[in-house]
């Protein structure tokens, strides 16, 4: 649940000179623009230039041209600001430039928080294709008794501490510091302050804001867009070319070459988006399946570069189009036409394509492309259905380095040399529970050992092992592989002293097309593990001798033990997962960066 809004805290905090200095704070309201010009309009003197009216949620919550918005998020910013403003600002050029101004403000508070968001026109502020925070200007329509000043009502809302990738109707469109951050909240009362000091200067910047605004605006000159012009909702396919000196846009017609220009009230425009990401599901319940891969990418992606969409395996299988637009194919389950299936990625990859796989799909992936792996079972934790899990074996005679570097808090490179000797394993189940990937998947079984939980502070560090990717002069850099095409990167999920909790693994392989093929499992910190399918299997008694018997019996047990050793390391990293959301979702975010997904 969130903490109410301190104002007293936000009062200490506050160094800006008029903005804030007033502020009336409530738990929900109808609109802060209704509250805010209600005031403004009835007792100027009491509500003065720069009062800020904030509400920790709103009912009737609305944007430009009177659409109606979410506003039911605690933890947020939600804030309407009484100005008082040379009689200018009551034209659409002055209005438009107080919501850049306010944009701009934001976009210099955000970014010294690490948050690389950007101003998307007319009066937006985004982050990777999802809204962070907006921004709308009202009235002008009132003067200011005694004064040359009119009233302005300045709006602004700002996705902070709500935890909008789980929300159903928000995950696609819009973002929040917190989820930005890893899970690690802002101090509102602290980042208001900021934005109230940052505001009251960009204000009286308008020269240095048009030319800020146009260097940092998603759209830039060249780039594909689409145009819905009102009233009549015509879509045009343009190209953008500038933010002009008025604040309005201007654009080519691709169809008829024509070059257009006009204001926010009359265009809209998105980028074009042309690449897409695809999840293959096979059947019904993996169409479910596929549909919360979908969601939960869609939620981290840039939007404004990638749509994802799920589709039927005979989709792929029987056409070649979809090799021409898409840049990521998704497998999680397994496959029903694995002759053809094969063949179609052989031709993706050659094209420079990039394979994900995770789930049984992994195993198909490891067979088909020769990553080395070896397969065993393991129980499933307090059901009846059996675990099945693939190994790869690495080289681990530099063990002692690599875990300095796992344990340290910087980004170091290393690389493994995989092996079919070996006795290391790095594990990656073939199902889909164990990496709480799917949010709509109960964890099996109960029996989890520990009660930690990882500390959110703390980023995902990582190490990156690609050889090619290695600068050879850096001494940070620990040489173990000769195999320029595969690779093993890890990433700490916490600080739990456990070796068996600290790690999941992303493989890698390279091809030599360009392509790339990755594939999820996790670092149970065990070098005994002998996988292989007689763990699952049980021999025939008719077949065998008293004596052979019971050494068969013998030898079971201790693989038995050897897999409920596991098994609890395996609990563990799905206790870890599974409470951390947030490094959940900066470790698939780290995996599409590997795969140039960024």
């Amino acid at each position: 649940m969130s903490v109410a809004f301190d104002t007293d805290r936000f009062r200490q905090k506050l160094k800006s000179k008029y903005i804030g200095k007033k502020i009336v704070y409530t738990d929900v309201t109808g609109s802060t623009m209704d509250d805010a010009r209600r005031f403004g309009v009835n007792d100027p003197s009491q509500y003065p230039h720069g009062t800020l009216i904030m509400a920790e949620r709103q009912t009737k919550a609305r944007g430009a041209r009177d659409h109606k918005w979410d506003a039911s998020n605690t933890g947020n910013i939600y804030v309407s600001i009484i100005l008082h403003l040379p009689q200018n600002y009551k034209t659409f050029e002055g209005r438009f430039g107080v919501e850049v101004a306010a944009c701009l403000a934001v976009f210099d508070v955000v970014r010294i928080l690490g948050v690389e968001a950007i101003p998307k026109w007319p009066n937006d502020l985004w982050l990777r294709g999802h809204k962070l925070a907006g921004f709308l200007v009202e009235d002008g329509r009132f003067d200011i008794p005694g004064s040359n000043s009119c009233l302005i009502i300045l709006g602004m809302g700002i996705n902070v501490n709500a935890d909008i990738r789980r929300n159903a109707e928000l995950y696609s469109i819009a973002a929040s510091l917190m989820c930005e951050r890893n899970g690690r909240q802002v101090c509102r009362e602290e980042f208001l302050s900021d934005v109230c000091l940052a505001l009251e200067e960009s204000l009286v910047s308008r020269t240095s804001n048009l030319l800020k605004y146009r260097t940092h605006n998603l759209f830039q000159k060249g780039c594909p867009i689409s145009v819905t012009c009102s009233p009549e909702n015509r879509v045009i396919n343009g190209e953008f070319l500038e933010v002009g000196d008025n604040w309005e846009i201007k654009f080519m017609d691709k169809r008829t070459g024509e070059i257009l220009s006009g204001r926010s009230d009359y265009f809209s425009i998105r980028c074009k988006v042309q690449r897409k990401i695809l999840v293959v599901f096979t059947g019904l319940t993996s169409s479910r399946s596929a549909a919360v891969v979908a969601s939960k990418l869609t939620s981290i992606i840039d939007t404004t570069k990638w749509v994802v969409c799920s589709v039927p395996e005979t989709a792929v299988t029987q056409a070649d189009e979809w090799m021409k637009s898409c840049d990521l194919l998704v497998l999680t389950e397994d496959v029903c036409d694995s002759v053809r299936l094969t063949s179609k990625l052989t031709q993706f990859l050659k094209k420079g394509g990039n394979l994900l796989t995770t789930g049984i799909a992994s195993y198909f992936t490891a067979k088909i492309f020769e990553i080395p792996f070896k397969e065993g079972v393991l129980q499933s934790m307090g059901s009846n259905t059996n675990v099945s899990v693939i190994s790869v074996e690495y080289n681990d005679e530099n063990e002692d380095e690599i875990n300095n570097v796992i344990d340290s808090d910087h980004d170091e490179h290393c690389e493994h040399c995989l092996s079919s000797t070996c006795s290391s394993h790095v594990t990656f189940p073939t199902s889909l529970v164990y990496f709480k990937f799917h949010q709509d998947y109960s964890m099996k079984g109960s029996s989890c050992t520990t009660s930690q939980s990882p500390r959110t502070e703390n980023p995902l560090s990582s190490l990156t092992l690609r050889s090619n990717d290695l600068d050879s002069d850096s001494e940070s850099h620990i040489s173990l592989c000769s195999d320029k095409n595969m690779s093993l990167r890890y990433y700490s999920l916490g600080n739990d002293e456990s070796k068996d909790v600290c790690c999941i693994a992303i493989m890698t392989k390279a091809t030599s097309y360009g392509g790339s093929i990755a594939v999820f499992g996790f670092d149970l910190g065990h070098n005994s593990l002998p996988l292989d399918k007689s763990t699952s299997s049980s021999p025939s008694s008719s077949s065998m001798a008293a004596a052979g018997q019971d050494e068969m019996c013998k030898d079971n047990e201790k693989k038995e033990k050897s897999v409920k050793g596991t098994l609890t390391g395996f609990e563990k990293i799905v206790e870890v997962v599974e409470k951390d959301r947030f490094k959940r979702d900066k470790l698939i975010y780290q995996v599409l960066n590997i795969l140039n997904i960024t």
